[in-house]
């Protein structure tokens, strides 16, 4: 399932990311967040994600970095 999903073209991808943020926007209560975690280099910038949340209705609160020992158990499956 994963191969499929890393040669969807980038209008699919984009679609798809759009959608998760509507959706997950429609179903926010007040003072709830959505956080996203991706790759910000070559080819996953993009997905455009924040100017997709601002299409969605949501807004940046702050971005960081990812840190492994934040997530117990994490494995990157694909390097």
């Amino acid at each position: 399932m994963i191969a499929h999903f890393l040669f969807l073209s980038l209008g699919v991808v984009k679609r798809l990311v759009k959608g998760f943020l509507k959706s997950a926007h429609d179903t926010l209560e007040e003072n709830e967040e959505i956080h996203v975690i991706h790759k910000t280099t070559y080819p996953y910038k993009k997905w455009e994600i924040e100017k997709s949340a601002e299409d969605a209705g949501l807004f940046l609160v702050k971005k960081v970095n990812f840190r492994v020992s934040d997530y117990p158990g994490y494995e990157n499956k694909i390097g």
